[in-house]
């Protein structure tokens, strides 16, 4: 039997995301351009990714950064109806 593909959520972007990604990068187009490709990830499975806490329900994805674009993390909580994008950091190696 053959999966069927999920339909994609809608991602919407909380005002601490937007704050935070306009802190992250002056060049919002290419931050959004770069970040295309994870949001669909997290668009189509975010089932995939790790849950942070078993409370909140609150899942990550960590992006290589590249084009100038730093590596950040993205904070995401999926609902029935849409996934919302909750924050996001420049992620800094240890």
């Amino acid at each position: 039997m053959i999966d069927q593909p999920h339909p994609c959520k809608t991602c919407e972007e909380s005002p601490l995301y937007e704050k935070n990604k306009k802190a992250i990068s002056s060049n919002i187009k290419l931050l959004d351009d770069f970040l295309r490709g994870p949001i669909f990830a997290i668009s189509s499975k975010p089932e995939e990714f790790p849950v942070l806490n078993n409370q909140t329900l609150i899942r990550s994805i960590k992006v290589d950064g590249a084009l100038g674009v730093p590596n950040v993390v993205i904070y995401f909580k999926e609902f029935e109806e849409k996934i919302v994008l909750l924050d996001i950091e420049v992620d800094i190696p240890i």
